[in-house]
């Protein structure tokens, strides 16, 4: 009989549960990409904040292997999972229609258009809020924070994901706050959406937009209680 595992990524965190059986997966499978409420873990999981979620099966129980199931199974998402939540009002960002009616013309579509606009807001928005904080994002301090050299030299083209990085770090310090956490899968796909146009998939635009909202929430959060 195989055994199926079962990772989620919600909010920049990790969660695990091993040695599904195939009805529980279905019925969390289901409830996911119906937009419903499931208990994963003991605990109600919302699929709007959810970034990504991966199914595992293997031959064997979880602890018949050394190394991490994750690494040794057989990804079978796609034969649950085929298709994200449905919208719902606050998730995606709203386009002018009339933006979009000739994308297809140079081969990008709608979930481009949304996915670049998030993209694009996440760095306007650390950037803003780090001016009007005193919080300096150039090379000399975003490497004196990482405690790292950062490339390339230029500072106008540091990478975002080492602003980002030292710009959480001083939120933590300076706020107490914890920023969502840029996974390194939506780092890939930012340089393939913003610099080659590449077209990402619905589940990518999904995570980049709640990615965005989180980032938001958390910024309008902090500047409240300043």
């Amino acid at each position: 009989m195989p055994y199926l595992h079962i990772s989620i990524a919600r909010r920049g965190r990790l969660f695990y549960e091993y040695d599904q059986t195939q009805l529980s997966v279905e019925k969390l499978s289901q409830s996911y990409m119906k937009g419903e409420k499931f208990l994963f873990k003991g605990e109600s999981f919302d699929p709007y904040d959810i970034e990504e979620i991966r199914i595992f099966e293997t031959e064997n129980r979880n602890n018949y292997y050394f190394g991490s199931v994750f690494n040794i199974g057989n990804d079978v998402t796609r034969h649950f999972i085929n298709s994200p939540p449905p919208s719902r009002q606050g998730t995606e960002i709203p386009l002018e229609p009339n933006l979009l009616e000739n994308l297809g013309i140079i081969g990008l579509s709608k979930d481009w258009a949304s996915a670049a606009v998030a993209l694009q807001l996440q760095e306007i928005a650390i950037t803003l809020f780090a001016e009007k904080s005193g919080i300096k994002l150039d090379k000399e301090n975003v490497e004196k924070t990482l405690n790292r050299k950062v490339e390339p030299q230029k500072t106008e083209f540091l990478a975002f994901s080492d602003k980002y990085e030292a710009f959480s770090q001083i939120m933590k310090k300076n706020f107490g706050q914890e920023m969502p956490i840029l996974l390194s899968d939506l780092r890939r796909t930012r340089v393939g959406i913003l610099h080659i146009g590449k077209n990402p998939t619905p589940e990518d635009t999904k995570a980049i937009t709640v990615f965005t909202k989180d980032l938001l929430d958390k910024l309008s959060k902090i500047a409240k209680s300043k």
